[in-house]
């Protein structure tokens, strides 16, 4: 089984809908996601992400750059001619329109169940999916991969930039350039929950994650130093997905956003973005969720198209058969936890969900286990080293481009021990 477990109540209800001809003709409606039409028959207001139907003229390109001109072009024609054709809704206070993709012919929007019906209608509309909420994941991290060692080699990121796309970054710590943006260390900010230009962060998580990824060394007091990241040379564009009165969670819209504005970005003056790092998500996908996620799919597809690596963790849940989103999606990396040491007993539990009311314990397990927290599936990518968490020497993966191609090193644990894992965005292979 591939595909999330839903509710058959929604396709039940679907079918009345159409039976009862609620929506006019069905030969030319949109196809809606379960949790879509299970709101929309219990008359109920909802976020949605409505996909423009101007496939055609975009799969008849030849090109595959995401930022073509011929591809934007085609983009923002589909989008502004779904907008002229949504005027009335518009107008009636029916459909909230509040996003437009760049790389995509895609619209975020708040719509009433009367707005839906009327969209699922439109032979312009193609798809409506949620937009989701994703919870952001708990850091955890150890230096266990030898990134010290390709540093003493001189290879520490210089001449390239990552990505974070989190709770936003405190731009002004010491180890993440220390100043406004532009600074050293962190090169652009944009917060696309709030839409304004300062990606401040505003609960702590994202630090962490580009302190992990890029921080630079910093001594904190005569027994307290910080080693630096694992790319400490590189660059950070920094995204805040988060919105400031609901810092723990981030739609799938402004995930989208972000995703679109740093390939826009990769190729800055002193930098070429190689990676982007998404530390939320959610949800218990058990394969591939690319057809349950689209706007997501096709905006990790686009990165992965620009030979950006879109790395993502597993999951925080406990699932042993399942991944959240976007960890799930085909083009990205999704990366679950180990443990690096024979743990022992552990003094506390961990939770898996919210209220604590699944908790798991991990005590007396051994090295290389797979935490008792971590999702993992047949489909997971890697497992890195994780616990103990020791903010000093946290690092997580490396990336290096070399000659148009991108190198994703990861340790990974397998039957052999642990050993550095090599990804690649082009086939070596002759």
């Amino acid at each position: 089984m591939t595909r999330p477990r839903t509710s058959p109540r929604a396709v039940i209800v679907l079918a009345a809908l159409v039976g009862a001809g609620v929506w006019g003709p069905f030969s030319s409606a949109a196809e809606l996601a379960p949790e879509v039409a299970e709101a929309m028959a219990n008359g109920l207001s909802q976020r949605v992400l409505i996909h423009v139907r101007d496939a055609n003229h975009l799969k008849s390109l030849s090109t595959r750059e995401p930022d073509h001109p011929d591809r934007l072009a085609a983009v923002a024609t589909a989008i502004e001619g779904a907008v002229t054709g949504f005027a009335d809704l518009v107008d009636s206070g029916e459909i909230r329109v509040d996003r437009a993709f760049r790389l995509q012919p895609t619209l975020g929007a708040e719509v009433t169940c009367a707005g839906l019906a009327a969209l699922a209608a439109d032979p312009r509309v193609r798809l409506i999916e949620p937009d989701r909420r994703w919870q952001l994941q708990t850091l955890e991290g150890i230096e266990l991969i030898g990134a010290d060692l390709m540093h003493q080699q001189g290879v520490d990121g210089a001449g390239t930039a990552v990505a974070i796309i989190d709770s936003g970054i405190d731009y002004m710590h010491p180890t993440l350039g220390g100043g406004q943006i532009p600074n050293p260390k962190v090169v652009f900010g944009l917060d696309t929950a709030d839409g304004d230009a300062d990606p401040m962060d505003c609960n702590g998580h994202g630090t962490a994650v580009a302190s992990v990824a890029a921080g630079v060394s910093y001594q904190w007091g005569p027994n307290r130093r910080f080693a630096g990241g694992v790319a400490p040379g590189a660059k950070i564009l920094a995204y805040k997905v988060t919105a400031d009165d609901e810092c723990y969670a981030a739609t799938t819209s402004a995930i989208v956003a972000a995703i679109e504005d740093a390939i826009l970005r990769r190729n800055g003056n002193d930098y070429r973005l190689v990676a982007i790092n998404i530390s939320l998500g959610g949800g218990r996908f058990f394969g591939p969720c690319d057809a349950e996620n689209a706007a997501y799919a096709e905006a990790v597809g686009a990165a992965a198209d620009a030979d950006i690596m879109v790395v993502a963790a597993s999951g925080n849940d406990g699932y042993t058969d399942a991944l959240n989103a976007p960890a799930c999606l085909s083009r990205a990396i999704s990366v679950g936890s180990a443990w690096d040491t024979d743990p022992g007993w552990v003094p506390y539990r961990f939770c898996l969900n919210e209220g604590c009311s699944r908790s798991c314990d991990d005590s007396y397990r051994w090295q290389r286990a797979v935490t008792c927290y971590s999702n993992s599936s047949p489909h997971l990518d890697l497992i890195a080293p994780s616990e103990p968490y020791d903010e000093t020497y946290a690092h997580k993966p490396w990336l290096v481009k070399h000659d148009g191609i991108v190198y994703h090193f990861y340790c990974a644990v397998g039957d052999q021990g642990r050993v550095i894992a090599l990804a690649t965005s082009k086939d070596l292979q002759p």
